[in-house]
């Protein structure tokens, strides 16, 4: 188990309901688990970015990815 596995999903799912999306996007990539809470949860990605330089701090394929996986 992973130290980021040893807090309840329900917590982690909380404390990412107060990143942007790029901070969102950020957390995704850092390691699958957070991968998989991200995007199983749709609710977190519902926020529009405030700003359009979301797309151009991560790549293409990360905004898609995500994009795709809520439709």
């Amino acid at each position: 188990m992973t130290s980021a596995q040893t807090l309840p999903d329900e917590l982690w799912l909380h404390v990412f309901s107060f990143l942007s999306w790029t901070d969102k996007l950020s957390a995704r990539s850092t390691c699958s688990h957070f991968r998989q809470l991200l995007d199983k949860s749709r609710t977190l990605w519902r926020e529009k970015p405030k700003t359009q330089t979301y797309i151009y701090t991560h790549s293409y394929s990360q905004v898609s990815t995500v994009i795709v996986r809520l439709l």
